[in-house]
């Protein structure tokens, strides 16, 4: 009986242990952020705002609305030189919109495939080395995965807003992604 007592107490202490070993899905998750890591891109866990929002999934069990956010992992890549204002390219944001692009993108952006890319104060590319970078932008945007669901570059900072599948494969092809584009900005 002694024995049946301890067996309990010893798997009692165990049990939470054991629960909080990470699972095969964990795992996997985790060595695609350390892929992304060692070619030097920041990740982060982040929300976004869900670029095509199905509505019945953002709603309360009672009905009401609520902010369609989308749990993403954000890869940042950062150009390291500081560029002066006039030579620095306008900011740009480019989302997977899917059939029904937002009413404000139609308004500013490019469309190509179920991607829009839009420009930072509604000004659109003037010289020839922005319309370049525009289809350097639109011809990557459209070659990415199809889990992530969108890419901007702001104070000189390159971020790609995937959702995690726990597919290494992607992360090198979203790295390979961002590391083109930011030659582009030079």
């Amino acid at each position: 009986m002694a024995y049946w007592i301890v067996a309990l107490i010893v798997l009692f202490i165990l049990a939470p242990m054991v629960r909080l070993w990470p699972s095969a899905k964990d795992r996997q998750a985790m060595e695609g952020r350390r892929v992304a890591m060692k070619r030097g891109v920041g990740v982060e866990l982040t929300q976004i705002l869900d670029p095509v929002p199905i509505q019945d999934k953002y709603k309360t069990p009672s009905g009401m609305p609520i902010e369609p956010k989308l749990s993403v992992v954000a890869f940042r890549a950062r150009h390291g030189q500081l560029v002066d204002d006039k030579n620095r390219p306008c900011d740009w944001f480019a989302e997977r919109v899917g059939e029904s692009p937002s009413p404000l993108a139609k308004k500013k952006g490019v469309k190509r495939a179920d991607w829009m890319v839009w420009f930072e104060e509604q000004r659109m590319p003037e010289s020839k080395a922005e319309e370049k970078l525009v289809d350097e932008v639109l011809s990557v945007v459209v070659a990415a995965p199809k889990s992530v669901v969108s890419m901007d570059w702001q104070n000189r900072a390159l971020s790609a807003y995937w959702v995690e599948n726990g597919r290494s494969e992607e992360v090198e092809m979203i790295c390979d992604q961002l590391e083109s584009l930011l030659e582009a900005h030079t």
